[in-house]
């Protein structure tokens, strides 16, 4: 390869136009165009300055030899934004969150089950212990002055000894332990329904 060819060669290997060549080694674009032609050669300076720009030596540039192709540049990595990459990761997280809720799930509804059977059990042992409580008072209250054939029994028994805040507070305290019982059976059934619900949709 001649002299002007490399020339040529090596300018279009750093992308440059005969223009930026030019500018670069202080001639005119005419000249640049005219060593290219092969109708001028450039002094011994202005190769030199050549050399620096296309990065190789004077020696390289003067010899007949085909130049050899420069090395493909590495890969550059793929470049995340901070945003983007915080992006994927939460994406990622709920993604996998997503993906246990869906398998294991259901086991949510049966731990939600065996809460309420625990709200239940404490609601019914308090409903039958105050009632136990209250019915003992009410015996006494009954031997201590009231009518001993009005005891009877169930909730009623010695109402017509017994003051009647004793009873309000029975009351309060029956309903209050119902109500725990309530919720606890619901929360079983909520627990079951939601368990079954998920347990069938992961089969799907």
């Amino acid at each position: 390869m001649k002299l002007h060819e490399k020339i040529a060669w090596y300018r279009r290997q750093a992308k440059l136009s005969q223009e930026e060549l030019a500018a670069r080694v202080g001639v005119s674009r005419q000249a640049v165009s005219k060593w290219e032609l092969g109708e001028s050669s450039p002094e011994v300076g202005k190769l030199l300055t050549l050399s620096r720009i296309f990065g190789v030596t004077a020696d390289q540039l003067l010899s007949e030899e085909d130049p050899a192709p420069p090395p493909p540049p590495p890969p550059e990595p793929p470049r995340e934004e901070a945003g983007t990459s915080a992006s994927a990761s939460d994406s990622r997280r709920f993604r996998l969150l997503g993906r246990m809720i869906q398998r294991w799930g259901w086991l949510a509804g049966v731990w939600l089950a065996l809460q309420g059977a625990g709200v239940a059990l404490v609601g019914a042992f308090g409903r039958y212990a105050f009632g136990q409580m209250f019915r003992s008072a009410s015996s006494l209250m009954g031997g201590w002055g009231g009518l001993p054939g009005s005891l009877g029994t169930g909730w009623e028994t010695g109402l017509d000894a017994a003051p009647a805040g004793v009873f309000g507070m029975e009351a309060v305290f029956l309903n209050i332990t119902t109500a725990v019982l309530v919720l606890g059976i619901g929360m079983i059934l909520v627990g079951i329904a939601l368990a079954v619900f998920l347990k069938l949709r992961d089969k799907r």
